[in-house]
């Protein structure tokens, strides 16, 4: 027998190495309550019905779903969110309207089940918990573009298809108070107390569950199958019960953070070679290898209309490496909960072939003020829309959300970047949604990153630059930064 998962961030799986509790989806729990049943989690962060379809994930369902087989569908987070077109499905439509959450949810999932005589299941998104302990609107699923639990109980019920509500029994979870509720999710920092490291409810993500939560959810699931008349009801074992806080575990490999948002207004140019324009201010951190900063090729300040950034001397300082990193730029602090837009275009000043190098717009979890030393290990959360070197080549696009590892994009140009050589630059950030584009007359690249943690570091502020390393001098003209708008939560 297998049980197939397609869904968003509380069904998928994940690697948070980093976290004090880390995030479980509760498709990752399901196996535990099944004899005899092969679970196969297809879900992927911050995906809805619609974006999906676009992902290897949805093929591979479609390859594999087979006579026999039992799909759990458990979308609605990111389908609620009308702001992004993307991912949207408006849940006040009816089933006929091509822009409905029940058309996506029946015609690319329900239908797909049928037409393979698998079995279809609805699951109704889990609830969001609130601080202030008033559960309404976005928290409970209940937006202005519909109601997403009732959306896909009356589809359940129209088709005569098990419909889950999983949005009721967590909000009776979340409504015995914000501090027990809280347990149930994950929590990205601790800290000490009494000499006693214990968790820091600051940190909790509202949204995606703990492996204790996810282990209640999964529960939920497998106590509603037990009682349907779904031959998979034979495959859940016997006796199962609501699990208790003894499955709530701490990361064994967390480490407490010394990290403290900067205070930006303490902000002092480390060298005649950075300033503040009112806007971004120069900075250098990391593994800069030399404290002689202007000397030794540092700059990230405003001359007229543009910036000059990055590193370039007799010797190459600074670096994009495995483990940790060292740049400068001209960044600004950002509020967690505001979306925006940075533009600009990228004339290469001057440039050394080698490894490890890199520019572009760099949006970060941290910042560092004022390091005087010339080594500080940073290895810290980013996004970029930009370049990173392999001396004869360049990746376009890159991230880090690992101590020990940058990912870089697929998209490799085969050549160094030159002298005079221009770039446009483009970053978007949406609520969980991060699109990146880098442009020149040889070609385009976009690349979107979905529920990537900007806040492992600091709960409250993001931070977002201009910046340029190890060899490589960018001057950086045109540049464009708007806020447009409020994020919404995951």
């Amino acid at each position: 027998m297998k049980l197939y998962l397609v869904g968003d961030s509380t069904v998928a799986s994940f690697n948070d190495y980093t976290y004090f509790y880390p995030r479980f989806g509760y498709g990752t729990k399901l196996q535990d309550y099944f004899n005899n049943v092969e679970v196969i989690n297809l879900a992927l962060s911050g995906r809805s019905s619609k974006s999906y379809l676009k992902e290897k994930n949805y093929l591979k369902l479609k390859e594999l779903l087979k006579d026999g087989d039992y799909l759990l569908i458990g979308f609605g987070h990111n389908d609620e969110k009308a702001d992004d077109e993307s991912r949207f499905t408006d849940a006040s439509r009816p089933l006929d309207d091509e822009t409905s959450f029940q058309y996506y949810l029946y015609n690319y999932y329900v239908k797909l089940a049928l037409d393979t005589h698998a079995i279809p299941i609805l699951c109704t998104p889990i609830c969001r918990i609130a601080k202030n302990n008033e559960y309404q609107g976005t928290a409970i699923h209940d937006t202005v573009t519909g109601n997403y639990k009732e959306a896909i109980l009356k589809l359940a019920d129209r088709l005569n298809i098990l419909g889950i509500d999983l949005t009721t029994p967590t909000l009776s979870d979340a409504k015995e108070g914000y501090e027990k509720a809280a347990l149930y999710h994950a929590m990205t920092a601790g800290k000490m107390v009494d000499g006693i490291l214990c968790y820091d409810i600051s940190s909790v993500d509202k949204t995606h569950l703990n492996e204790y939560g996810a282990n209640v959810v999964a529960y939920y699931v497998a106590a509603k199958i037990k009682q349907s008349n779904l031959d998979l009801e034979k495959y859940v074992k016997e006796d199962i019960k609501k699990p208790d806080i003894s499955y709530l575990h701490m990361n064994p490999d967390y480490k407490l953070l010394s990290y403290e948002a900067p205070n930006m207004k303490s902000y002092i140019p480390q060298d005649k070679t950075f300033n503040f324009d009112g806007e971004f201010y120069g900075i250098a951190f990391g593994n800069l290898g030399t404290n002689n900063f202007s000397l030794d090729g540092y700059r990230a300040n405003k001359i007229d209309d543009y910036y000059l950034v990055g590193q370039y001397g007799e010797k190459n300082f600074g670096t994009l490496c495995s483990t940790n990193d060292g740049l400068c730029g001209m960044f600004r602090q950002i509020s967690i909960k505001d979306n925006f837009t940075i533009e600009a275009e990228a004339t290469i000043i001057d440039v050394n072939y080698v490894d490890q190098a890199g520019f572009g717009i760099m949006l970060r979890d941290d910042l560092y003020l004022n390091q005087k030393a010339a080594k500080e290990v940073i290895a810290s959360n980013y996004i970029t829309s930009g370049v990173i070197t392999n001396a004869k080549s360049y990746v376009i696009n890159y991230k880090r959300e690992s101590t020990t590892k940058i990912t870089r994009s697929s998209n490799v140009v085969h050549h160094p970047y030159f002298k005079g050589d221009k770039f446009k630059l483009y970053l978007n950030r949406l609520g969980q949604r991060v699109i990146v584009r880098v442009s020149n007359e040889e070609f385009s690249y976009e690349n979107e990153y979905l529920d990537f943690d900007l806040q492992a570091h600091d709960f409250n502020n993001m931070y977002v630059g201009l910046f340029a390393t190890n060899g490589t001098i960018v001057k950086y003209s045109n540049i464009s930064f708007k806020i447009t708008g409020n994020a919404k939560e995951a």
